[in-house]
């Protein structure tokens, strides 16, 4: 694993990606005063657990719902993409700044309101529970794997770029068939 820091702008994050050509980016959702406190905590990725959130560093962590065709039944891509509305439709009642992601595979709503940023590890839980019908990966959601796919970078085991898509979009979105 290659730990970017201070990557200043995106071309910068441009440059530094080509110059390692990594199979996969991810990003770290957590937010920290001081994130080289970090760079040696032997923590900080271990999955399924929300570790980071008793650390006196962390400041929050950027809330996101996972939704992978595995968890959905008659998981057909059209069927995924509807749950993923359907989804996004309800959160829209509650938070007032979502993003959909396709990870290469399924897809990511990023809920980026301020407020949620400070939910506790055990509110992060109960909300995953309430949207666990959806195909919600309930420790993704509770804060355990603090890692997400990159946009516009390539997921290394699909083969898929992972593309920002529109809510008035998703219905016609289509990777197996896209123009670019």
């Amino acid at each position: 694993m290659i730990w970017l820091r201070d990557v200043r702008s995106p071309e910068d994050l441009h440059r530094r990606v080509l110059k390692y050509l990594p199979e996969g980016v991810y990003y770290w959702r957590n937010v920290v005063s001081n994130p080289s406190l970090c760079e040696r905590c032997p923590i900080k990725f271990i999955r399924r657990r929300n570790l980071c959130a008793n650390c006196p560093n962390f400041l929050g962590q950027e809330l996101m719902f996972d939704i992978d065709p595995e968890r959905i039944p008659s998981s057909d891509f059209p069927n995924l993409k509807r749950t993923v509305a359907d989804l996004y439709d309800v959160l829209s009642e509650r938070f007032s700044d979502l993003r959909i992601v396709f990870s290469g595979r399924g897809f990511h709503i990023h809920v980026l309101d301020p407020d949620t940023f400070l939910l506790s590890p055990s509110e992060r839980a109960r909300l995953a529970e309430e949207f666990r019908e959806y195909g919600v990966d309930v420790p993704v959601t509770a804060g355990g794997v603090s890692l997400a796919r990159l946009p516009y970078t390539l997921n290394g085991r699909s083969g898929f770029v992972v593309t920002p898509v529109d809510r008035e979009e998703l219905e016609e979105f289509d990777p197996y068939h896209s123009s670019s």
